[in-house]
């Protein structure tokens, strides 16, 4: 469903009158009204603060994707790290890499 259209409190109240207009033909039917009308609740927010959780969302997302991790000083990209973890015998490399596979959990905290 998209977001935009069950956000609207519009389209809520159209789910919801659903039940207390017509007399329920069969408890599917009651289920279905019932569940279409809870996946509308969680989206009944505040357009501000929605615009809010889209646009840290989409900050946080941005920072995850374009992180690049270090090893001894240089930048590394995720399939640097892989490969490391995958293909390299020397224990130490190994463990530089895994730590740099998780140097972007302190950089989504900034």
């Amino acid at each position: 469903m998209c977001a935009g259209f069950i956000r609207t409190r519009k389209s809520l109240n159209r789910s919801s009158d659903g039940w207390d207009r017509t007399p329920s033909r069969n408890r599917f039917s009651t289920r279905q009204l019932i569940v279409l009308y809870n996946s509308y609740l969680p989206n009944q927010l505040d357009s501000a603060l929605l615009k809010q959780i889209v646009d840290k969302a989409a900050e946080i997302a941005n920072k995850f994707n374009t992180f690049r991790g270090t090893i001894d000083g240089k930048e590394v990209t995720d399939n640097d790290i892989v490969e490391i973890l995958q293909k390299e015998t020397d224990s130490s490399k190994r463990e530089k890499a895994w730590e740099a596979s998780k140097m972007v959990g302190k950089a989504l905290l900034r």
